[in-house]
């Protein structure tokens, strides 16, 4: 919305205040300041056999 001209959001939109209220509200998004980073993941532990354990084979 801040790449285009204002009078061509008010075209878009049809009201004038629509887009000046639309351009203020994208400015104060952009100003704040970016989201926490997300906490790391844990491995989730498998269902189940345990990963790694064979059944012993056979000896003939």
């Amino acid at each position: 919305m801040l790449e285009i001209a204002p009078a061509k959001l008010a075209d878009a939109l049809g009201d004038k205040q629509q887009a000046a209220t639309l351009i203020e509200r994208a400015k104060r998004i952009l100003a704040a300041s970016p989201p926490p980073a997300p906490s790391p993941v844990t491995p989730v532990r498998p269902v189940g056999r345990a990963a790694g354990r064979k059944t012993p084979k056979k000896k003939p």
